[in-house]
């Protein structure tokens, strides 16, 4: 997990006070932590927190990938630009059948999470305020309460109002993005697939949980 001044507690230098950790930690001050010191995406939620979210849920798996970050959009610019090997974690599994999709597909459910910085909360502040300043100018931008995701700050922006937006939250030193939770071939207390009740579900209870679960652990 990221520390404050965004360095991972095992990237500590051995010799206290050497030159080379006080520039690392000077580094992380004004620029955030390079991608390549960033923690791993899937580290964020545990089966069992899935589990008690949707305790149906089995064969859980999880696919980590790697994020790069350009210089132009990078925290701290060319210091803050690099390659997270783990920066990104699509999370899937498997859901009973029901409804009308008993005995004939097994539904299934995936959620991801993808690293965006890691750096003091106080830079980081100004670079979601930056960020969502960007997206406004080409999306559509969603006030998004915090609170409801367990996280200091959030806002969402989707390229229009019909397609799902994408969640952007940070959490302490931490900030990162999701596209929330998906599931397919599967109903929800009695509300089946592409309607409005089973998006309400979702969207309002289901999403949020899991954004929580993430953000208990940053």
């Amino acid at each position: 997990m990221p520390r404050a001044d965004g360095l991972r507690s095992r990237d500590r230098c051995p010799g206290r006070g050497t030159r080379t950790g006080e520039n690392r930690r000077r580094r992380a001050r004004r620029h955030g932590a390079q991608p390549a010191r960033w923690p791993d995406a899937c580290s964020f939620v545990t089966d069992a927190e899935i589990k008690a979210i949707l305790p149906q849920a089995k064969k859980l798996s999880r696919e980590s990938d790697w994020v790069k970050v350009p210089e132009d959009g990078a925290l701290g610019g060319k210091a803050g630009a690099g390659l997270a090997s783990d920066g990104k974690c699509a999370c899937s599994f498997g859901l009973p059948q029901n409804g009308g999709y008993k005995g004939h597909i097994e539904g299934w459910g995936a959620f991801d999470v993808e690293i965006l910085a890691v750096a003091d909360p106080k830079l980081l502040t100004r670079y979601v305020a930056d960020s969502k300043a960007a997206h406004q100018k080409d999306a559509v931008v969603l006030e998004t309460d915090a609170r409801t995701f367990g996280a200091d700050e959030c806002y969402s922006h989707a390229r229009s109002k019909k397609e799902t937006p994408t969640v952007v939250c940070r959490k302490g030193p931490l900030m990162f993005q999701s596209n929330g939770v998906g599931f397919n071939y599967i109903d929800f207390e009695g509300a089946e697939e592409d309607t409005a009740a089973f998006d309400k579900i979702v969207k309002e209870r289901v999403t949020p949980a899991v954004f929580r679960a993430i953000t208990a652990n940053l």
